[in-house]
């Protein structure tokens, strides 16, 4: 890629510094949000930026007030690389904060979803479940080997490779009774389809060309595109990752403490997990309100 700028040229030095400690998806995220930066900016060298540059960047940088934080400390930590003095007194005044009125389902919707999902399909149900039920990104249902579903079966638990660098980031998965019997029956569907044509993968998920009769092993983005089928099968607007989402938030009412929900979801600090996927709603925050009004003890009776 050619860089005609100062602001490119340190940019495209510090992903390629980057490129061993962050995937490629993670790479191509922060080419865009520095480059929305450096557009607000007039491309102008980075070590050159001014305090009030800065804080422009993050007054006009596109997103919610989660995404500007994210996108700000981004900035703030290539300026930094760049040999900019001033990034050093950069206080991003954008904070993290749990997030409210996300797509969480509620149960009632997951039970709906769950059965219009089982519709469709083996594949469309057990996907659903493994979003829903047990916290996995397309990525990591894209990763599972037959391997992985032999032990959940047997065992109810398995070492998955999740979303990570270098390949991915092993951790255990520990099924919900939910996902047993769409597993199974996928498992069956999967093994009948494979003997017919007589071939063999190590890959989870599979798709059937019946026309060409090829089989291809399911990418993330294969996934994605199933769950959008439920979503419009169901009349239901969510995502992929509005699945795993729901799986936090479904925890979280039960009272599922937050350091185990955090370890199911493969997170290593339980700020990410109740940061984005705890889904705190207005409507808790009404009911958290009733509940200390009520707390008020009755005011005495006039005579």
């Amino acid at each position: 890629m050619a860089y005609h700028n100062q602001w490119q040229r340190a940019m495209g030095g510090y992903l390629n510094e980057m490129a061993p400690f962050i995937g490629a998806e993670t790479r191509r995220r922060y080419r865009i949000w520095l480059s929305q930066a450096g557009d607000l900016v007039g491309w102008v060298n980075p070590k050159q930026l001014t305090l009030t540059d800065m804080r422009r960047i993050e007054s006009e940088i596109p997103g919610t007030h989660n995404t500007k934080s994210v996108r700000c400390h981004v900035a703030r930590k290539f300026l930094r690389w760049a040999g900019n003095l001033e990034a050093q007194k950069w206080r991003i005044l954008s904070k993290q904060m749990a997030k409210m009125d996300g797509v969480f389902l509620t149960e009632h919707q997951v039970a709906m979803i769950r059965e219009i999902a089982r519709g469709l399909g083996t594949q469309f149900e057990l996907i659903f479940s493994l979003g829903v039920d047990n916290g996995l990104r397309s990525v990591d249902m894209s990763r599972l080997k037959i391997s992985n579903a032999q032990q959940l079966l047997a065992n109810g638990s398995s070492m998955i490779i999740g979303k990570g660098r270098n390949g991915g980031k092993p951790r255990l998965l520990t099924l919900s009774e939910m996902t047993f019997r769409p597993l199974t029956e996928y498992m069956k569907h999967r093994d009948q389809l494979l003997d017919a044509y007589q071939m063999e993968f190590q890959d989870l998920f599979l798709d059937f060309n019946h026309i060409t009769r090829r089989v291809y092993a399911l990418k993330p983005e294969n996934i994605q595109s199933r769950v959008i089928i439920i979503s419009e099968a169901s009349g239901i607007y969510f995502r992929s990752h509005d699945q795993r989402k729901t799986f936090g938030n479904r925890h979280w009412r039960i009272g599922t403490p937050l350091e185990t929900i955090a370890r199911m979801m493969g997170h290593e600090s339980v700020d990410q997990t109740f940061k984005a996927y705890i889904g705190v709603q207005i409507s808790d925050m009404l009911e958290a309100q009733r509940k200390l009004a009520n707390l008020a003890p009755p005011r005495p009776v006039q005579m």
